[in-house]
């Protein structure tokens, strides 16, 4: 799929597969100055919450960082959720517990003033709703953790059973997700999308758009990420 790669000519922005985007990304749209990577995102809407994983496998502490503060900026601006609480996933709530990743990563948040943040959250209370609006964690850990919900949607379907929690674990319902950090908008899309998961893609789109969100991160990264 790579609607969009004309569009972006015209209009400014890109809607593309996992498969097309990063090389076209980086070739094109180039990373805002400032950031060390570009991340993605997966959003769900659980209990009134959205949770946010970022897809870059081996991080460094000012990474994760980073991180939160682009999932504030997308949680703020596009879902209109003031002061979003950001949360690190971690195998403990307690700031001694985690990896040499997630340590380090947890002392630095909390000094920093641009992020409202909450401290470590555990694995089985991601999907709570109730303690964070933006998680935070490398690209390999939240992989894993948006496979096990999208697997628990596909189980409840074969088992032919209805539930407004599960539910939303259906990508149909988001359609693609931003690439947070490039000058311009792009959205990335299932790599098996089906129709209804495009028309909720772009108007995913429409809503970043109007938002101005790579302006407001280079905003952002100019007042001292």
């Amino acid at each position: 799929m790579k609607v969009g790669l004309t569009l972006r000519k015209r209009i400014g922005m890109m809607l593309t597969s996992p498969s097309a985007h990063k090389a076209q990304l980086l070739d094109e749209l180039f990373r805002i100055p400032g950031l060390l990577v570009i991340v993605t995102n997966a959003r769900f809407e659980l209990n009134l919450a959205n949770d946010y994983f970022y897809e870059y496998f081996d991080c460094k502490p000012e990474m994760l960082c980073q991180f939160a503060v682009l999932g504030s900026i997308y949680a703020k601006n596009v879902l209109g959720i003031n002061n979003p609480r950001v949360a690190l996933l971690s195998n403990g709530e307690e700031d001694e517990k985690g990896n040499l990743l997630t340590l380090s990563a947890n002392g630095l948040m909390k000094q920093m003033r641009n992020i409202n943040f909450v401290g470590n959250i555990e694995g089985n209370k991601l999907y709570s709703g109730k303690i964070a609006d933006v998680v935070v964690c490398d690209g390999f850990v939240g992989n894993i953790a948006l496979k096990q919900a999208e697997a628990m949607y596909v189980l409840t379907q074969k088992l032919g059973v209805r539930n407004e929690f599960f539910d939303r674990f259906n990508y149909e319902l988001y359609g693609g997700t931003p690439v947070l950090g490039v000058n311009s908008t792009v959205i990335i899309g299932h790599g098996h999308s089906s129709v209804e998961a495009i028309r909720t893609m772009i108007l995913q789109t429409e809503n970043v758009i109007k938002a101005q969100l790579a302006e407001k991160v280079k905003q952002a990264l100019n007042t001292d990420v």
